[in-house]
């Protein structure tokens, strides 16, 4: 029998229609999660403690599971495979959703002037990045005032923008 991934997000397996990303995204994104791995601090780690930098990572995909609600359908059905491509669909209806944002255009044109690639890169894939370790912690801010506001507060947009110039 093959396994099903059990979720909230079952709702949005057709993303590819146009009423799809209207999806209220409390649906499938966990938009209170307070991520945990921001507070594990890799700044001051020796890059041989490898303990602590594999607890870093284990800790940041917890947090990504669990920020799109799909731990339970991951301890269901145990297909990584599924649970992968569920969170790639919800992350193409937040981009979706905020994809004409003035804000996100600008973020995603910041992000595209920084980040240097041999090919050009859509912004859909683009959008992809803020859900990295690099910038998770920085972007969930933003979309918890998207989410409330519809506008990203300066204090959160200024420090993705700075985020995004540090690296």
């Amino acid at each position: 029998m093959e396994n099903v991934v059990i979720s909230s997000v079952n709702n949005i397996n057709n993303i590819d229609t146009e009423d799809t990303y209207d999806l209220d995204i409390v649906s499938f994104y966990n938009i209170n999660y307070e991520l945990k791995y921001k507070n594990i601090d890799i700044k001051n780690m020796s890059p041989d403690d490898f303990d602590s930098l594999d607890s870093y990572d284990q800790t940041y995909r917890e947090d990504l599971v669990l920020l799109f609600k799909l731990g339970i359908s991951l301890a269901l059905s145990q297909d990584l495979n599924k649970i992968l491509d569920t969170c790639s669909k919800c992350i193409y209806s937040l981009y979706k959703k905020w994809s004409e944002h003035e804000q996100i255009i600008e973020l995603l044109n910041k992000l595209k002037d920084t980040i240097l690639l041999p090919f050009e890169i859509t912004d859909d894939a683009l959008f992809v990045y803020f859900f990295s370790c690099d910038y998770l912690e920085f972007f969930h801010e933003c979309i918890k005032d998207l989410y409330y506001t519809h506008k990203i507060s300066e204090d959160n947009f200024n420090n993705l923008i700075n985020k995004i110039n540090e690296n």
